[in-house]
């Protein structure tokens, strides 16, 4: 049998500290033998198209300074996260490309003499040991099919991807819980959106214009046997979260302490 644990979209820099740190906390914890993150590993608003939607997009030199924070920022976090999933033993890191990711080598499409600033090479993805799966790739662990998300949506999204797809998928992208299930011939299949781990704040999210949300923070604990996957979601609130039978928080110093 196989461990994975699995983080949701973090659109570093707009990550929840508190969560991005119970979330952490699980690796230590569960001590994995894979990792997944789902994508949108950052916000990458440097080189995002919608933010010159109604304006015209400053010459090249004056973008590349954002550019160069975001990727820095990225990294500092990937850099946390390396020493934990090491610390654990993990031994494989798998990232699902998401659509914030693919805006890096958008930017290196309209400009293709700085490779340096695609999604793999940016956050140094060869180098970390970084397996990239792109929107085109099936990653699947056991019979379970992971990906980013954004291929269907609709209030019903998880009903909508049993009925596309045909067989059991996890994914992020609508930064919503939501689970369905559907039978076939070939039995019970399964759908799990198991959120986010972004600010949930509307401060940090304007683009939803003040809309209310149904966003939650959360990952998900896989266990691999025998070609079939047990898939546990595990709700993170208000910096806390539970695992095998204990309570961590993460307090106003940063740490993350349990109890009972």
């Amino acid at each position: 049998m196989q461990t994975a644990i699995v983080f949701p979209d973090t659109h570093i820099p707009l990550q929840d500290k508190r969560a991005w740190k119970c979330a952490l906390k699980a690796i230590e914890v569960v001590r994995p033998d894979i990792f997944v993150h789902l994508g949108d590993v950052g916000e990458w608003g440097s080189v995002s198209h919608w933010q010159y939607k109604r304006k015209t997009r400053p010459p090249l030199e004056y973008i590349l300074p954002s550019v160069d924070i975001d990727f820095r920022l990225v990294n500092r976090y990937l850099d946390f996260l390396d020493d934990a999933l090491k610390r654990a033993g993990c031994k494989r890191t798998i990232i699902t490309q998401g659509n914030h990711d693919t805006w890096c080598d958008y930017f290196v499409e309209e400009h293709p003499y700085l490779q340096q600033y695609g999604f793999a090479n940016g956050i140094m993805a060869e180098e970390r040991g970084y397996e990239i799966f792109t929107h085109n790739e099936k990653l699947f662990l056991g019979d379970l099919y992971l990906y980013h998300g954004d291929k269907w949506a609709g209030m019903y999204h998880g009903m909508n991807h049993l009925r596309r797809l045909g067989c059991s998928v996890m994914y992020g992208h609508h930064h919503d819980r939501q689970q369905a299930s559907h039978s076939n011939v070939h039995g019970t299949i399964n759908s799990y959106s198991i959120g986010c781990l972004k600010l949930l704040d509307n401060e940090r999210n304007d683009w939803l214009k003040g809309r209310d949300h149904n966003w939650s923070h959360s990952i998900a604990v896989l266990y691999i046997d025998g070609g079939k996957t047990t898939v546990q979601v595990i709700p993170i609130n208000d910096g806390t979260i539970f695992l095998n039978g204990r309570k961590y928080v993460c307090c106003d110093d940063g740490k993350v302490r349990w109890g009972r």
